[in-house]
């Protein structure tokens, strides 16, 4: 799905550039979690880090920030 699918009234351009949405690919705990980020199709060989209060299962939309040189999943994106 495309960002503007979930903003549909603001479009893609509303969401700040540090921030992005993807699709988790695979998570292992300890060791972090691929992503699949809009516009690819197969998941990262990197493993990114999350906030505590959320545990990625896989297929989930989340939202993550640029931060640094990485990216940090925030959280699930729901109805």
């Amino acid at each position: 799905m495309r960002q503007d699918e979930y903003f549909p009234e603001q479009g893609t351009a509303s969401l700040p550039s540090s921030l992005m949405l993807a699709k988790v690919g695979n998570y292992t705990s300890g060791a972090g979690t691929t992503l699949i980020f809009d516009g690819q199709t197969a998941a990262t060989t990197k493993r990114f880090k999350r906030l505590s209060t959320y545990t990625p299962s896989a297929g989930a939309r989340v939202l993550v920030a640029k931060i640094g040189g990485s990216y940090v999943i925030l959280g699930a994106v729901v109805n």
